[in-house]
């Protein structure tokens, strides 16, 4: 073999031992560009060719003009060399100049100050580099110093990490998009309802009263999902921030029978067959998805819970529900317009909005049960009303729930009482029943669950201790009266604050409070055909106090009949309960 030959080799061990160790080395193979790579290789081969012949100070100078060095340096590159054992040694890296700022130091600490600011202040948002130029040269001028060049504080600003300057003029929800890593995704479903995704959103869209035909703002918007298959599960519609009770009505919707609820929406014609118990829950970190409640009633019925740690991760959901304000948008009465730059292109959708809260819900179901599962998905290659079907097909159909109305009442907010002579309260109510009669001989003084219907304060539940079925309790004095927990607790609310003393409020009191606000309100809405637009604005504010519950505060109408269906009579036998002593708990 030749010396040209032992030379190449050489060096390609050479190569293959820097990417051994290149873990070891301050630069990568990567970071090198291809003009050094090839000097090195040159390099190395010379000095190869030295090393493998007579090693004499005439070889050393010639192999040292060929490379254009002196034989010091030559004799240091090739002790470095044989050093380090690869051809790595023999590249340095160019050294970075240090940059010195000569600006005065008042000058630069101003500089400092401004950009600050600029970064910080929210009414600088998005704002060109030029205004913070002019703010550092008003600084300086207002301090009495000689301001910089233009030139030198943008250098200052192209200096910024990329990231900073794009977030600064994007915002930082964009910045997160470009520069974060938003790659993955959960773990492949295998059959129906092996998870599903839960999420709200404020609707773009206004909806107006039944009565008045008043906008009364925008509901929020639930929807339930599969994730295997991607079929809507169940959609709410509601004012207010969502809360425990809104969830707990989403989750019957999604895993109970359809007919009956779509049957009291006024929704007919349409067959919604998807439901059933999922595998597991998949949320975001939400107040309601956080509750005890939540949590318990998942346990019960064995869901897993799971909750995303960023927004990406529950993608399913998010695109479903954009799917979900793209069709809005195309209802009267949206909000694409209320907010374009130009004041005269925005459409204000108080004044173009037409439907109701039950037509947004019946218009948003109609097109989620008849169009978009017969559409094909992109993600399935086929439309998931057919995918459902093939994972139904495969693995059966999805866990039932027998028992509807424990369903339900599981997942709602529950108050721990004791069960006294007069039965339980909560919230100055007194709940009794006659199913109740047989542990109050028995077990008076023992806490019990106890779970209102958000419908009708009259109404509440308390778990059956041997069976675990709910008992029905009512109120004889709200019973009748058509007043939902929400505005009973407002109520009560109120009149603590202007009594100051807890002991003076009572069920009568709040009872009156409500009567007379509800009276305070019908006197206030007969406003008849009004014509000035001082009339209109106060007819729309009139109406949001007396019959929109606007986050969660005010109140909407109570429904004539409550969604819960009738709870079963429970008949119990006074001889088969027994009282441990230890501890007092039913037996």
């Amino acid at each position: 073999m030749s010396n040209t030959k032992k030379n190449v080799v050489s060096t390609a061990a050479s190569i293959n031992t820097v990417a051994r160790q290149g873990a070891g080395q301050k630069l990568s193979l990567d970071d090198i560009s291809e003009a050094d790579w090839n000097q090195i290789r040159l390099e190395a081969c010379v000095i190869d060719g030295f090393r493998n012949g007579e090693r004499t100070r005439e070889n050393a100078e010639k192999a040292a003009r060929m490379l254009g060095w002196s034989p010091a340096k030559f004799y240091r590159k090739l002790t470095d060399y044989e050093e380090a054992g690869h051809a790595m040694a023999l590249f340095k890296p160019p050294a970075k100049r240090i940059w010195h700022s000569k600006i005065d130091p008042a000058v630069e600490e101003v500089a400092e100050t401004e950009l600050k600011k600029f970064l910080r202040q929210k009414r600088y948002k998005g704002q060109p580099v030029t205004v913070y130029i002019e703010n550092v040269q008003k600084a300086c001028a207002k301090a009495g110093l000689e301001a910089p060049s233009e030139r030198t504080i943008r250098r200052r600003w192209e200096a910024l990490d990329e990231r900073v300057r794009y977030a600064h003029k994007h915002g930082a929800q964009a910045a997160a998009d470009k520069y974060d890593r938003n790659k993955g995704s959960t773990p492949p479903c295998t059959y129906p309802l092996e998870r599903i995704q839960i999420d709200h959103t404020y609707a773009d869209l206004h909806v107006i009263s039944e009565e008045l035909w008043i906008s009364l703002g925008r509901p929020t918007f639930t929807m339930v999902v599969d994730e295997f298959s991607r079929v809507p599960l169940g959609i709410h519609v509601t004012f207010g921030y969502p809360s425990v009770e809104e969830l707990a009505e989403a989750m019957a919707i999604a895993c109970l029978p359809k007919d009956g609820w779509l049957q009291a929406m006024g929704i007919l014609g349409i067959d919604w067959p998807w439901y059933g118990i999922p595998s597991a829950v998949f949320v975001d970190r939400g107040c309601d998805f956080t509750s005890k409640s939540f949590h318990r009633g998942c346990e019960k019925w064995r869901i897993d819970l799971s909750h995303r740690s960023q927004p990406h991760h529950g993608g399913v959901i998010e695109r479903l529900i954009g799917t979900a304000m793209k069709e809005t948008r195309k209802l009267p009465g949206n909000t694409l317009f209320s907010k374009t730059r130009r004041e005269k292109d925005r459409i204000d959708p108080t004044k173009t909005a037409e439907l109701t809260l039950k037509q947004y819900l019946e218009a948003m179901v109609r097109f989620f049960v008849c169009e978009y599962p017969h559409r094909v998905h992109p993600a399935l290659g086929m439309t998931p009303a057919e995918k459902w079907n093939l994972g139904v097909a495969q693995y059966g159909d999805p866990r039932r729930v027998d028992d509807p109305q424990g369903f339900y009442l599981d997942f709602l907010k529950t108050d721990r009482r004791k069960l006294e002579k007069y039965g339980l309260r909560v919230s100055y109510c007194s709940y009794t029943s006659r199913e109740l009669q047989p542990l109050l001989n028995v077990a008076k003084g023992t806490f019990f669950n106890v779970k209102r219907d958000p419908a009708d304060v009259s109404r509440a539940f308390v778990e059956d201790p041997r069976s675990g079925r709910y008992i029905e309790l009512r109120d004889a004095l709200t019973e009748g009266k058509e007043i939902t927990v929400a505005e009973w607790e407002k109520a009560r609310s109120a009149l603590k604050s202007k009594l100051k003393k807890r002991g003076q409020v009572t069920a009568t009191g709040i009872l009156g409070v409500i009567e007379k606000e509800r009276a305070e309100a019908r006197r206030r809405s007969k406003v008849v055909n009004p014509t000035s637009k001082l009339e209109r604005a106060k007819q729309r504010k009139i109406a949001q106090q007396a019959e929109k519950r606007q986050r969660g505060q005010n109140r909407l109408p109570a429904p004539k009949t409550s969604p819960l269906p009738p709870a079963p009579v429970v008949k119990i036998d006074p001889a088969t309960i027994t009282i441990l002593p230890s501890s007092g708990a039913v037996q």
